[in-house]
């Protein structure tokens, strides 16, 4: 699981996460992963939703994948990729677009890669 950043600066109301996602083959209806926005350090579920392979449009090609959530309070915000081991995939995941954090989930482990811009 990655998960992160722990943001406080989003008031009640409606907004959307951004997942940046890729996989090494779309082939398969699997699932790969889970997308979730929470609060309160994953005790309250604003948003949820699954990835399977052929929810990518192409192997190895970043995609987006959004999840709309209504924040009932003004606590911390947590964006979550649950990784499910079958597949190797890469993300780069922020509740806002500018936050860069480029992981590489393969079947060995967690592994953290430079964000193309160095911004990280």
């Amino acid at each position: 699981m990655v998960f992160g950043p722990y943001d406080t600066t989003y008031g009640q109301g409606h907004h959307t996460a951004q997942f940046k996602l890729m996989v090494d083959n779309n082939s398969g209806s699997d699932v790969v992963g889970s997308l979730d926005v929470v609060t309160g350090y994953g005790g309250n579920v604003l948003a949820t939703r699954q990835v399977r392979r052929s929810d990518f449009t192409s192997a190895n090609q970043w995609q987006t994948f959004t999840l709309q959530f209504d924040n009932p309070c003004f606590g911390l915000v947590e964006a979550r990729v649950w990784w499910a081991g079958n597949a190797n995939m890469r993300l780069k995941a922020g509740v806002r677009p500018a936050i860069c954090a480029i992981w590489s989930l393969i079947a060995y482990g967690l592994q953290r890669v430079r964000c193309p811009s160095g911004n990280d």
